[in-house]
């Protein structure tokens, strides 16, 4: 879930909610729920073009995600 809000014709904020919850069969003990919140922006180089812009976010995990490395098979 997520949504984002220009500032202005070239500036848009972006935030974003993940949640991930894993299967017995993955992970068999501890933590099976990792979520995390991103936060971000992108800038538009042409305020009438979306073709070139320029992005960047900040990930926070809001949950232990040891056992995360085990969803990677």
């Amino acid at each position: 879930m997520g949504g984002g809000v220009f500032a202005t014709d070239q500036l848009e904020f972006v935030a974003r909610y993940e949640g991930i919850r894993a299967d017995k069969d993955y992970v068999a003990s501890g933590n099976r729920s990792f979520h995390f919140i991103t936060l971000g922006g992108n800038y538009y180089v042409s305020p009438r073009s979306h073709t070139f812009k320029i992005s960047a976010d900040l990930v926070w995990s809001l949950s232990k995600n040891g056992n995360l490395a085990a969803l990677n098979n």
